[in-house]
């Protein structure tokens, strides 16, 4: 596999793919082109399907299936197209995004 930034990498032993600069957006790209910029995360065996564009206000999120922290890879089988919401409340629950949106007013 060859990779334009020369920080991307694969770990021999474990054949994980991590992915920086340049290498790191063309996934972004492929996996934002597969979603057709729709949220890929599903709730109850349903995709969320919300509309989530690259950039702007309320732009959506490449998301990893298996977290990097946690062994996973820069893969497009490792990762899909999620809006912030569906990410956040998916992948990174807890106290601290309830908190935002409280101050916010958005809850």
């Amino acid at each position: 596999m060859s990779f334009q930034d020369p920080r991307s990498r694969t770990l021999w032993r474990t054949g994980r793919v991590i992915l920086k600069g340049r290498d790191k957006t063309a996934l972004r790209w492929v996996v934002f082109d597969r979603a057709q910029a729709r949220c890929e995360i599903e709730w109850a065996g349903k995709r969320c399907k919300k509309y989530a564009p690259w950039s702007g206000p309320g732009h959506g999120d490449l998301v990893h299936i298996v977290a990097s922290a946690h062994g996973g890879s820069d893969s497009i089988d490792n990762c899909l197209w999620g809006c912030r919401d569906c990410h956040r409340r998916k992948y990174h629950p807890g106290v601290q995004w309830t908190r935002a949106k409280e101050a916010h007013g958005t809850l």
